[in-house]
C-alpha cells in the first residue's frame, strides 16, 4: 500500500510557535505574541521590510503578521508617529491661517450705486439705525483699537486665571459695533486664539460690516495681527511686513495693512485706511531706532501705494498701535522726542492738498 507522509511546514510552524499556537509554549509567548502584532511588524515573502523598505512599497505577496522585528522598524514607527503628531499639532495651531480667507473685497464695477447703499445696504446687511443715519449724512466714524486678544497660553499673571478675559471682552466689544463704520483693529491673534478673529468677523458682518481684510500669514510663526473691518465698500488692499525688527518681534511679520474704502460707495469719496502696528518696547536693546525706521518704511508704503495707482486726490488715514508716547512725559505735556520724529516722516505726505489723519 503506498502511505503519504505530510512534513510540517517548518515556516509556519515557526509563525505558530511564535504566535504561541503550538500549545506548549502559551505562556511563555503572550507578551511576545502581543508585541508581534504591532503595526510595523509585518513579514512579506519570508524576508522582513523594516524602515524605508515596507511591505507596501515592494511586497509582491499578500503580508503577514511577522515573527520578529528590529530596531529599524521600531524606530521608523516611532518616527513616522512623531511626524504624524506634528502635523496635528501644527494644523491644530495653524488652522486659522490655513482656513480663513484673508478677506472679502468688492469688484469696483460691482460696488451699487451711491443712493442704493444707504437704503438697500441697511436692509440686507442689517446696518442698524445710527449707521444708517450717519451713511445718509455722508459720516463715517473710525475706529482704531488694539484688541489685545493674544493666544490662550499667553496671559499676563495677574489675570491668567480667567485667560485675560479674552471671551468677556470680545462679546462687549461686539456689542458697541452699531457706534462705528470703520474698524481698524490691531492684535488679532490667529494663533492658538480659539476662532476669536473668526467669529469677530463673523459678527462683524451680522451687524452690516460686510467688508473685510486681515494680514496675511507670510510663514512666520506670529502674522501681523492685523484686521480692518468696513460697512462701506473695500474695493483693494495691499500689504507691508516691516523688516526693521528687534527682540521677540523678529517671529512676527508685523507691518502695515492697506485697505480702500468707498464711502457709500462712491468712487469719488475713497479713503485709503492705512493699519499698523510698531515695534512694542525693548528700549534698551534698540526698540526707538527701530519703530524709527518702521515709521520711515511707513511713510515709503503710503507714499509708493499713491504712486503706484497715481492717487494723488485720495485721503490717506493712518491709525494703528504705534508703541510710542505723544507725551515727554506724565507730566510733561511737551511733545515727546520719538514722537516729534514720528510725525516728521509722514509729515512730507500732507504734500499736494493730501490729508493725512492723525488718529495717536
Amino acid at each position: 500500500d503506498a502511505h503519504l507522509t505530510l512534513e510540517p511546514d517548518a515556516e509556519n510552524a515557526e509563525l505558530a510557535a511564535a504566535r504561541g499556537l503550538d500549545g506548549e509554549k502559551e505562556g511563555d509567548t503572550r507578551c511576545w505574541m502581543s508585541w508581534r502584532r504591532l503595526p510595523f511588524c509585518w513579514e512579506c515573502g519570508g524576508g522582513w521590510w523594516c524602515g524605508c523598505q515596507t511591505w507596501w512599497c515592494n511586497c509582491s505577496t499578500y503580508p503577514r503578521q511577522g515573527t520578529k522585528c528590529s530596531f529599524s522598524s521600531i524606530c521608523s514607527c516611532a518616527a513616522t508617529a512623531f511626524a504624524l503628531t506634528w502635523v496635528l499639532f501644527f494644523l491644530a495651531i495653524f488652522w486659522s491661517c490655513i482656513s480663513m480667507p484673508v478677506g472679502e473685497l468688492i469688484r469696483p464695477e460691482d460696488v451699487v450705486a451711491t443712493e442704493q447703499v444707504v437704503h438697500e445696504n441697511s436692509a440686507r446687511h442689517h446696518h442698524s439705525e445710527s449707521a444708517v443715519q450717519r451713511s445718509a449724512q455722508g459720516l463715517v466714524r473710525v475706529l482704531s483699537y488694539n484688541m489685545f486678544l493674544r493666544p490662550d497660553l499667553l496671559t499676563d499673571a495677574s489675570t491668567s486665571g480667567s485667560n485675560d478675559f479674552k471671551e468677556e471682552r470680545l462679546q462687549l466689544f461686539i456689542q458697541r459695533l452699531d457706534d462705528y463704520d470703520v474698524l481698524l483693529l490691531q492684535e488679532t491673534w490667529m494663533v492658538n486664539s480659539a476662532t476669536r478673529k473668526e467669529r469677530l468677523v463673523s459678527a462683524a458682518r451680522s451687524r452690516g460690516f460686510r467688508f473685510w481684510v486681515r494680514a496675511a500669514c507670510h510663514g512666520d510663526a506670529i502674522t501681523a495681527m492685523l484686521l480692518i473691518l468696513s460697512r462701506h465698500p473695500l474695493t483693494a488692499s495691499d500689504e507691508h511686513s516691516y523688516s526693521a525688527r528687534v527682540g521677540l518681534e523678529v517671529l512676527a511679520s508685523k507691518g502695515a495693512l492697506r485697505a480702500r474704502a468707498w464711502i457709500n460707495g462712491n468712487s469719488a469719496c475713497a479713503v485709503d485706511f492705512y493699519n499698523t502696528h510698531l515695534q512694542a518696547g525693548e528700549e534698551e536693546n534698540g526698540g526707538d531706532d527701530v519703530r524709527s525706521k518702521q515709521t520711515k518704511e511707513l511713510a515709503t508704503f503710503v507714499s509708493r501705494e499713491w504712486s503706484s495707482f497715481n492717487d494723488d486726490g485720495v485721503t490717506a488715514v493712518v491709525a494703528g498701535d504705534m508703541n510710542i508716547n505723544g507725551r515727554t512725559s506724565p507730566t510733561d505735556g511737551t511733545p515727546n522726542r520719538l514722537f516729534q520724529r514720528f510725525v516728521s516722516y509722514l509729515q512730507p505726505l500732507n504734500q499736494s492738498g493730501r490729508a493725512l489723519q492723525n488718529l495717536l
